[in-house]
C-alpha cells in the first residue's frame, strides 16, 4: 500500500458543495485499495481588503466544506486573484512559504508520493514540483481541463517544466494531452485516464433503452456545468 498526499485546487466548498466530486471518488477508490490518503485543499487567498470586498458581494474565498480535508492557505497578490487563469506563475518565495505551512500540517517524512490535482491560480503541481526538488518526494499530476486549456497557454514554459518533472501525468482526455504537448510538454510521462462513470447510479431505465434501440424516442442527456466551454448550447446544431 502507498501513503499518498493529495494536493487539490478542486474540492467541495460552502458555495460549491459538489466541487471536485470526481476527485473524491478517486480518493475513495484509493482507500478501498488500502492506500493511506492525506488530502490537502490548496486555497489561494489574496489581501484581506480584497477578501472583504469580494465577500460583501458573495464572491470571496469559500470555506472548504469537507472535514476530511486539511486547508492550506496560499497568500497571493490580489491582482493575480482577480486575473485567475492569467495569474502569474507562483514565485519561488510563494512556493517556499506555502511549503513551510504544509510542513506544519503534514508529516512529509511519512509520504511516499504526492498526487496533484488542478493547476489553477496556485497550481497544485507547482507545489508538488517544489517539494520534489526540495524534499525528494516523487509526484504525479492529473490535469482536468481548464488548467491546460486556459492557464497553461499564458505561461507554457513554466507549466511544461512542472509537467515534465512529474513521474506521471494523467490527462482526462486525448485532446487535453495533445494540447499540453502543443504548448511544450514533452509527454514522455503522459497517459490518458478519463473520468469514470458510476454505472450503478447512471443506468438508463429499461424503457429508455428499448426506445433508443428502436429509434422511436431517442434522447440525449447532458451532464456538466452549464458554462460556454462545455458546449451544451452547440448540441442542437450538431444534431
Amino acid at each position: 500500500w502507498l501513503r499518498i498526499l493529495m494536493i487539490l485546487t478542486l474540492f467541495p466548498t460552502a458555495r460549491r458543495p459538489h466541487g471536485g466530486a470526481f476527485i473524491e471518488r478517486r480518493i475513495d477508490a484509493h482507500r478501498n485499495l488500502g492506500n493511506a490518503v492525506k488530502v490537502v485543499a490548496l486555497t489561494p487567498r489574496p489581501a484581506p481588503a480584497l477578501v472583504a470586498m469580494l465577500s460583501a458581494v458573495g464572491k470571496g474565498p469559500s470555506p472548504v466544506l469537507s472535514d476530511n480535508y486539511v486547508e492550506l492557505s496560499a497568500g497571493i497578490p490580489s491582482l493575480d486573484y482577480v486575473r485567475q487563469e492569467r495569474a502569474r506563475f507562483p514565485s519561488t518565495t510563494l512556493l517556499e512559504r506555502t511549503a513551510g505551512k504544509l510542513r506544519h500540517l503534514v508529516d512529509l517524512s511519512s509520504i511516499d508520493v504526492i498526487h496533484a490535482h488542478g493547476m489553477y491560480l496556485v497550481p497544485a503541481g507547482a507545489l508538488a514540483h517544489h517539494l520534489f526538488v526540495t524534499c525528494g518526494i516523487p509526484y504525479a499530476i492529473t490535469a482536468h481541463g481548464g488548467d491546460i486549456n486556459g492557464a497553461m497557454g499564458y505561461q507554457p514554459e513554466r507549466y511544461a517544466e512542472v509537467l515534465d518533472g512529474a513521474g506521471a501525468v494523467a490527462y482526462v482526455s486525448n485532446a487535453l494531452r495533445e494540447r499540453a504537448h502543443e504548448l511544450g510538454a514533452k509527454g514522455n510521462n503522459a497517459t490518458v485516464i478519463p473520468n469514470g462513470v458510476d454505472c450503478e447510479l447512471f443506468t438508463p431505465p429499461e424503457s429508455i433503452s428499448v426506445a433508443a434501440s428502436t429509434h422511436l424516442d431517442s434522447r440525449v442527456a447532458f451532464v456538466g456545468n452549464l458554462v460556454p466551454v462545455k458546449g451544451a448550447d452547440r448540441l442542437p446544431p450538431i444534431f
